[in-house]
């Protein structure tokens, strides 16, 4: 039980920049042609604000496997709450499926505090390493009380 309340463990989406980039040019939304570092934050956004009427989801920007050759940027939503399933809110995990055409990857925090985090790959091959950029999310409507403390 001492691990389960040191390590903390979220699902999340991970939206790489580049992934991000295409859905904004093929969205057809005023963002579509705006220069690509603002497209793909446009879309990280535009994102969130499918997703936070149907439950409680958070968007930060990150760092995917930042020491390594393959590095990239992107954004994660993070859907519910630390060390939970989505069962709470069946209409966030109906739309993520939908959208994203699979399941949110569980993202799990090195160490009790920081901004690093390990998910396995998409295809189950390895270990993503994620580094959160700012711990603050860029956007939140998770609950302010004391039950459901940021991560």
């Amino acid at each position: 039980m001492e691990l389960a309340r040191k390590q903390k463990t979220v699902l999340a989406y991970i939206m790489p920049h580049e992934a991000l980039i295409l859905a904004a040019r093929d969205s057809g939304l005023h963002f579509a042609d705006s220069p690509a570092g603002y497209a793909w934050v446009a879309m990280a956004t535009e994102t969130y604000d499918w997703f936070e009427r149907f439950g409680p989801v958070e968007l930060h920007f990150i760092l995917i496997n930042e020491n390594e050759p393959g590095r990239s940027k992107g954004a994660a939503l993070v859907l519910g709450y630390p060390n939970q399933g989505l069962d709470a809110f069946p209409q966030l995990s109906d739309l993520g499926v939908r959208v994203f055409r699979s399941q949110p990857r569980p993202l799990t925090r090195v160490g009790t505090k920081g901004d690093d985090w390990t998910s396995p790959t998409e295809d189950g091959t390895g270990m993503d390493n994620i580094m959160m950029v700012q711990q603050e999310p860029l956007s939140s409507n998770w609950s302010r009380s004391n039950r459901f403390r940021r991560f």
